[in-house]
């Protein structure tokens, strides 16, 4: 709160202030790109767990501040993950495990509980500089005459055909997150999600009432 409020004192101010408001778990859908509607693209909501153990399954989400209230809203939309698992193999059968495919085959929205994971660290995690992508096949003269000093700086793209690429941050000093593998940039924690899904490295936790119960269970017979 304190941080937004320093940095977007306006925006926080008003969504504040809204008629109806908004819950404190709610979220409201900001595009990270701008696409043509006929493009093969797959939507998918970045928002990690604050448990950054488990694997976002899916997140309920306005598509803009101008939807809340109204009936229908907010929709649980895909998280980047399920997308990304999607877009690589719609029929892996790691999507009907966690409930994001119907008895049909159809995809669905999981509304499943977030299930845990264990993690690659990062230097277990392939990573290669988006410089080095580019001047391996500069698009225009502009690239051409900024990678020709660099020729030692590029990638064989063959080994990322394929394969679920993730473009992000690292190494930057933002966007870093404690984790179990240390403190490392959200990307890294982004992989681990999809490559965890794909390598069915799922553990679903019990329902909070079933934990109870087994607590308090545990918790008799310790004091018996």
């Amino acid at each position: 709160e304190d941080e937004l409020k320093a940095n977007l004192p306006a925006e926080f101010a008003a969504t504040r202030n809204r008629n109806p408001g908004l819950k404190a778990t709610q979220l409201v859908l900001i595009p990270s790109v701008s696409l043509p509607p006929s493009a093969n693209i797959s939507t998918g909501v970045v928002e990690l767990n604050a448990d950054n153990r488990k694997i976002p399954l899916s997140w309920p989400i306005y598509e803009d501040l101008s939807k809340v209230g109204e009936n229908g809203q907010p929709h649980q939309l895909d998280s980047l993950a399920i997308a990304a698992v999607r877009a690589f193999d719609p029929k892996n059968p790691v999507l009907k495990r966690v409930g994001a495919v119907n008895a049909g085959g159809s995809p669905q929205v999981s509304r499943e509980l977030h299930p845990y994971t264990n993690f690659l660290r990062e230097e277990d995690v392939p990573i290669t500089s988006a410089i080095a992508v580019i001047c391996s096949r500069p698009s225009d003269d502009y690239w051409k005459n900024v990678c020709n000093p660099r020729k030692e700086m590029r990638t064989d793209l063959a080994a990322i055909l394929g394969r679920v690429v993730f473009v992000g941050q690292a190494g930057s000093g933002s966007d870093f997150h404690q984790s179990l593998i240390g403190n490392v940039p959200g990307v890294i924690l982004q992989a681990n999600c999809v490559e965890s899904l794909l390598d069915d490295r799922v553990f679903k936790p019990m329902r909070s009432i079933y934990q109870i119960v087994i607590g308090l269970f545990w918790l008799g017979g310790m004091f018996w």
